[in-house]
């Protein structure tokens, strides 16, 4: 270690709200906000023609099975960024927190100039930030990824807003060295 004092530590057990926080936070930042316009427009798109032919294309079951099923085809293209795709990642994440809570243990995490030291029931080890290729900032959670599929989730729950400026230290550090920094607030 580069230094013995620590920029800043996190003692924390991961609750069912952090990882589904973290789940959240990371499908927000796979949907780029183009995606969700696009799918936003289209929809709108979709229930306004819907309506139109619906009140002035005539008579028909079949004409009004079809504009009914293209305006409900347009309220799920709406609504599946912001309800519907959500609700699916708190569902999903809360069913694999069950089943594998037994693995997650507490954690203790220390920052310092140049490298991470995590200590774990399941893992002890320095992990240089250099490993580190991308940084999320989410509104709950900060995530520290080494890989696609491996990373490092601290809810910001824990921190004081004197912690929050050693955080933004942190970020300071990788992202001039190392890493992308993707933010959303």
């Amino acid at each position: 270690m580069s230094e013995k004092t620590p920029i800043l530590t996190a003692d924390y057990i991961i609750t069912e709200h952090d990882y589904i926080h973290t789940s959240l936070a990371q499908r927000r930042f796979k949907t780029s906000k183009a995606d969700r316009l696009i799918m936003n427009i289209l929809g709108i798109l979709a229930i306004f023609i819907g309506l139109y032919m619906l009140i002035f294309s005539g008579d028909g079951i079949i004409k009004t099975i079809c504009w009914i099923l293209l305006i409900a085809m347009g309220l799920f293209s709406v609504s599946f960024y912001e309800i519907i795709g959500p609700s699916l990642v708190r569902y999903q994440a809360k069913n694999e927190y069950n089943a594998n809570k037994e693995k997650i243990g507490s954690r203790n995490i220390a920052f310092y100039e140049d490298e991470v030291k995590i200590v774990s029931d399941r893992y002890r080890g320095n992990i240089p930030y250099r490993y580190f290729f991308q940084v999320l900032d989410d509104k709950k959670v900060i995530i520290f990824y080494l890989d696609e599929n491996d990373y490092i989730s601290i809810p910001k729950r824990l921190f004081t807003d004197k912690d929050n400026d050693a955080l933004e230290r942190i970020k300071s550090l990788l992202g001039k060295k190392y890493v992308r920094i993707n933010q959303r607030k």
